[in-house]
């Protein structure tokens, strides 16, 4: 598990990538404006956490994550998510209110 809560990050820090049997990642209360393409890349999340940042785009990174049980993606300023986040088979728990 990593866990990088409250550290002001107005981007996602590369070297996660570097992580490839990461299961959990947390992210929350940062300044993140976006989930990068890149987190397709860990392929062994279970859980990832992007709560209260100020999220406006979530993309269709996590199609491919098929290991992936719970998204967490609320207090963000979403406003629809990807169709494709519901072929995430394993996908159990997903939270995304609220949002603007």
């Amino acid at each position: 598990m990593l866990v990088l809560d409250e550290c002001g990050l107005f981007s996602y820090p590369s070297e996660i990538m570097y992580i490839p049997t990461l299961t959990r990642l947390s992210l929350m209360q940062n300044k993140l404006a976006v989930v990068p393409q890149e987190i397709a890349l860990l392929t062994s999340l279970t859980d990832i956490n992007f709560s209260q940042n100020v999220i406006t785009e979530f993309t269709d990174c996590c199609a491919g994550l098929t290991r992936l049980q719970a998204v967490n993606l609320s207090d963000n300023l979403l406003v629809t998510l990807p169709f494709s986040l519901g072929s995430v088979k394993q996908l159990q728990k997903l939270t995304v209110l609220p949002n603007n």
